[in-house]
Formats: C-alpha cells, sequence, structure tokens
C-alpha cells in the first residue's frame, strides 16, 4: 500500500570523484515516486543529489549483471 511502504531506493553522491550511490530509505508513494528519509547512518558531510524529505521519481537500473536496484532519478519536490 502505497504511503506505507518503507523501500531502499539509490541516490547519487555529488563531488565523489567517480558516479557513487548512497542507499537510502524512502517511503513510496506511487510507482515511480518517493519520499527520502533520514535513516541513522546519513552522513551530513556527503552532499547527495536529491536532499532528505525531497519528493523523487524514480527507476529501476542494471548495475551488475543479474542485479537491478532503484535508483532517484528526478526532483518532484523540494524538501
Amino acid at each position: 500500500m502505497f504511503g506505507q511502504e518503507t523501500i531502499v531506493v539509490y541516490v547519487q553522491l555529488l563531488n565523489e570523484g567517480t558516479v557513487s550511490y548512497r542507499a537510502a530509505f524512502a517511503r513510496r508513494l506511487s510507482t515511480d515516486t518517493v519520499e527520502l528519509l533520514k535513516s541513522e547512518n546519513f552522513d551530513p558531510d556527503e552532499l547527495w543529489e536529491f536532499s532528505v524529505g525531497s519528493i523523487v521519481r524514480i527507476e529501476k537500473r542494471k548495475m551488475s549483471a543479474p542485479h537491478e536496484i532503484l535508483v532517484a532519478t528526478a526532483l518532484i519536490k523540494e524538501s
């Protein structure tokens, strides 16, 4: 049920010198939108592409066969 399900999504880290992602908890709002949640392991020194509390679009991406992950890809509403 949307709004109650917590899932793991990956948010790109900026200024890392290479493409890097951080796993983050998110509250599913619809099939392809989530609200990013603050977790216990949140590091305020990391610069995330989308901030905690933001509503973002997600999509499945293949990272290495056969693994697919959900990646935050577009901002819908800033926190």
